[in-house]
């Protein structure tokens, strides 16, 4: 029982922090500053790493192949944050719009079928 709490609790922080990434552009100045340089920087880190990702995709609630997908967008996450951009910049940047609809297209694809994965 404690296994499945761990793994529940893993599946609702990559929920969590693709729901943080997917909201970026309508953030206001002050959740903005918060949520990218202290909230997705820790958790973009840790949640989207390899070690948290693997034990989901071992136990079929997330299919390989958005494993990859998680893993890229940590990539390119981790590249903005290091640019330490101004919060109006953020909004008005590609990439970071990008990673937005990134996030939030695999969030749908992820959460919303609830099939079994494919390893």
């Amino acid at each position: 029982m404690i296994r499945d709490l761990e793994l529940d609790e893993r599946y609702d922080w990559v929920r969590a922090t693709l729901e943080h990434l997917a909201s970026v552009p309508s953030l206001t100045d002050d959740d903005l500053g918060y949520v990218v340089f202290e909230g997705l920087d820790v958790d973009v880190r840790s949640c989207l790493h390899e070690s948290n990702l693997d034990p989901l995709v071992t136990v079929h609630r997330l299919p390989v192949a958005a494993k990859q997908e998680l893993l890229e967008i940590r990539s390119s996450c981790l590249s903005l944050i290091d640019r330490r951009q101004m919060w109006a910049e953020i909004r008005r940047d590609e990439q970071w719009l990008d990673l937005s609809r990134r996030s939030a297209r695999v969030l749908r694809e992820i959460f919303t079928n609830t099939s079994e994965c494919d390893t």
